[in-house]
């Protein structure tokens, strides 16, 4: 299991920049700004949707080596039907399709399909950490589990995800270990005060899957010290 310099998640909808500080921070060590993280941010105009691809455009600012794969290249459609997605679906549909389309003009690398558990062990053992869009309510049913984006600002209440029928609620971990023999991922998730944690694979595996996610994930090699 790798280490990874924990960051907590300071609001409902920025566990995709706590994710990316994680590696960032792992990599550069006191060479990490967070004026200069806030100012990439201003520059890639996300606001306060953060998207997979917004994620791999703000660790290509920094010069960091990643692979960003997905099932889905661009906005699915269906997901305007989905709570998570609504509110802001018909702006960033336009936004998000268009970082897609310019995808191999700014460099971005991206893959069209599905990953299987024995790629990520192989990254993992690569020294390669895996930033992994899931749906929080899958991976909270997990009998260990007692994180998830909804959970973190349930007790204030302001959170969108906080609706218990909620179908889906999308939300960013950073995996560091596999324990092949027991069936177990480690990760560190933005919405605990620290990591890792632990959680099986079969729940894992259902989480990172479900409808809404795109398979979505960005390996990112963390160079050895």
């Amino acid at each position: 299991m790798m280490a990874i310099q924990h960051v907590q998640q300071v609001k409902n909808w920025d566990c995709g920049l706590a994710s990316a500080q994680m590696v960032l921070k792992t990599i550069l060590g006191h060479r990490f700004s967070s004026d200069e993280f806030s100012e990439k941010c201003r520059e890639l105009a996300f606001e306060t949707n953060v998207w997979t691809i917004d994620v791999a455009c703000l660790l290509q600012k920094f010069g960091v080596e990643h692979l960003y794969c997905t099932v889905t290249l661009g906005v699915d459609e269906t997901y305007a039907e989905k709570r998570f997605y609504r509110e802001d679906f018909n702006s960033e549909e336009a936004r998000v399709n268009q970082l897609f389309r310019d995808a191999d003009k700014t460099g971005l690398k991206i893959e069209k399909r599905s990953v299987t558990i024995d790629e990520i062990d192989k990254h993992l053992r690569e020294n390669k950490v895996a930033i992994v869009l899931v749906d929080s309510i899958t991976l909270n049913s997990g009998e260990s589990q007692t994180s998830c984006c909804f959970r973190f600002f349930h007790s204030e209440k302001r959170n969108r995800h906080s609706n218990k029928d909620e179908e889906y609620a999308g939300h960013y971990i950073v995996v560091c270990g596999y324990n092949k023999s027991k069936r177990t991922i480690a990760y560190h998730d933005p919405a605990l005060e620290q990591g890792p944690t632990h959680t099986s694979l079969e729940v894992f595996e259902q989480a990172r899957k479900c409808h809404g996610t795109d398979e979505d994930i960005v390996f990112v090699k963390i160079n050895s010290t």
